[in-house]
């Protein structure tokens, strides 16, 4: 709570009708906190509005009560902030003015919502802790390999040969991080703008098949492809949409239980394309499935880690989907394996 300039606003009325072209929500209280009208922007936000009652049985917040009445007290403007917890919860900036009347004292209440500001700056700052505890792994390795290489069991050529080749590891882990992160900082950047262009998926999913394969084949999978020849176009970005595919069907191969295949499929309809990506794999619990697209979430930390995922990579197909205005669904479970379908809408002659 901070104290503004000190204002008093000569006023000839109470009515909420001229208050309604406000865009803010707007409050009149009287000078024992009775209220006195509000706009339909604030009826809407605060319920329980009536002309005549404490302005306590609208706004409950002790803080903001405290602050209304320290106004009149001190007959000076006030800021303060009000906390809501009915359903969910947010908070709003208050602006607390005194103003006189020929009716009698009062106090004009402006407050505009703060909640996704709060959200943008926890999640700021949740994104830089999750990326320093990422980075500080590979980097306290690097720092504890350079001292052993420094010492004595630097001139032993096995041990060096051994070292070098895990510092080239934690190096390219890292390397990995930052290359996942510029990503998906350039994909949250134009995530808002809809794609100006057309692309294809037969020749994106068939050349993910062949650049893939080399990995499948490492595991004894196959990547078997279920796509017609004659898929329609979509309003899309050819390198988005190849990297979003390329991420899901990576994980596929990289989480799938060897010597199973891994499907990628292409279903049709008159309005939209469902894109499969399938594999038979350890089931993900239904408890993680609404959080995989989250940065750095991953189900098995440790095994993820070991398989080289950064936990960034559904979080960037994520935001490509969103910009593509299509639509994600997981599915998971140990007879059905389990399933990444992507829908977009099909283009009309009207796009």
């Amino acid at each position: 709570m901070r104290n503004i300039a000190d204002q008093k606003v000569k006023t000839p009325f109470y009515g909420s009708e001229s208050l309604d072209s406000l865009p803010l929500p707007v409050i009149l209280i009287s000078s024992n906190c009775i209220l006195l009208a509000a706009n339909k922007r604030a009826r809407e936000v605060f319920n329980g509005f009536r002309a005549g009652e404490p302005l306590s049985n609208m706004i409950t917040d002790s803080y903001f009560l405290e602050a209304c009445a320290r106004v009149f007290e001190k007959n000076e403007a006030m800021e303060c902030e009000i906390v809501r917890t009915i359903r969910r919860k947010r908070t709003f900036q208050a602006s607390i003015s005194p103003f006189q009347s020929n009716e009698g004292d009062g106090a004009y209440i402006a407050i505009y919502e703060t909640t996704a500001a709060r959200e943008a700056e926890r999640m700021r700052a949740s994104f830089v802790a999750d990326v320093s505890h990422e980075l500080r792994s590979p980097l306290t390795t690097l720092i504890a390999t350079i001292e052993t290489l420094r010492g004595r069991a630097g001139a032993n050529p096995d041990t060096r040969a051994r070292f070098i080749e895990l510092m080239a590891q934690e190096t390219e882990r890292m390397h990995g991080i930052v290359d996942d992160l510029l990503s998906l900082s350039a994909t949250e950047a134009v995530e808002h703008i809809l794609p100006n262009q057309t692309a294809n998926l037969l020749p994106i999913m068939t050349n993910i098949a062949k650049v893939l394969s080399t990995k499948a084949r490492a595991k004894g999978m196959d990547i078997v492809l279920e796509i017609e020849d004659d898929l329609p176009d979509m309003r899309g970005e050819y390198d988005e949409l190849y990297q979003a595919i390329y991420n899901l069907a990576e994980n596929a191969i990289k989480y799938g239980e060897s010597d199973s295949n891994v499907t990628l499929r292409v279903d049709v309809t008159e309005h939209s394309m469902e894109i499969k990506v399938h594999n038979y794999g350890t089931p993900i619990q239904e408890k993680h499935i609404p959080r995989l697209t989250e940065r750095f979430y991953r189900v098995d930390k440790s095994r993820s880690r070991d398989l080289g995922g950064t936990g960034l990579g559904l979080a960037i197909v994520k935001h490509i989907i969103n910009r593509h205005l299509g639509e994600l669904n997981i599915t998971s479970s140990e007879e059905g394996g389990t399933t990444f379908s992507v829908t977009f809408q099909v283009m009309s002659e009207e796009n």
